[in-house]
């Protein structure tokens, strides 16, 4: 099995492959336009270069890529959420660095608590979203994606799990309420 690095990579440039850039309609360039806008906002305050939304046919989650272009579904266009679509990778890009590059790997720990922490920051600030829903909406991320790996036996070796990340986001935003469960997996660990 390939390690969660390579197999983001493989699965980044299979997305690429499959999908392809479109021409927009009014509606959506006007959308594109205010996310864009939006991303320059965030990008701006964190003094941090800035990312250049991508968008193209097909369902997937938005991506941040090293180019820093960030990758964006025309779906989320047409649903008017791209905004909060692209909390996740924005959170990548105002930490500004790959976590996956060579100079970034002693710190991968830490980033990846981090860009929790930084995501639930740019909803409360940008979208002005009450901070006990946004550590909730990205608590549920979390159980989400430690769920999906359970269900597809995925490895994750030395990685932080996602339950090592809910628990972190829990105890630094002070949560009062009961944790949510997340049960993490012994494949691999």
């Amino acid at each position: 099995m390939k390690p969660p690095a390579a197999a983001s990579i493989a699965a980044l440039s299979v997305l690429l492959v499959s999908c392809t850039a479109i021409s927009l309609t009014p509606e959506r360039s006007a959308a594109l336009k205010e996310t864009q806008r939006f991303a320059d906002e965030v990008t701006k305050v964190y003094d941090v270069r800035p990312v250049k939304i991508r968008v193209y046919e097909g369902r997937f989650s938005p991506q941040l890529t090293w180019g820093r272009y960030l990758t964006l579904s025309a779906a989320d266009l047409d649903r008017g959420n791209a905004r909060e679509s692209i909390v996740i990778p924005l959170a990548a890009a105002t930490l500004d660095y790959m976590p996956n590059s060579p100079t970034a790997v002693p710190y991968r720990r830490q980033w990846v608590f981090d860009f929790n922490r930084r995501a639930v920051e740019i909803s409360v600030r940008f979208l002005a979203i009450p901070t006990r829903q946004a550590v909730q909406t990205h608590a549920t991320r979390l159980v989400n994606l430690n769920d999906e790996f359970r269900r597809k036996g995925v490895r994750l070796g030395d990685e932080v799990t996602p339950c090592e990340q809910l628990h972190d986001l829990w105890s630094h935003f002070a949560m009062t309420d009961p944790i949510p469960q997340c049960e993490t997996t012994s494949v691999g660990r």
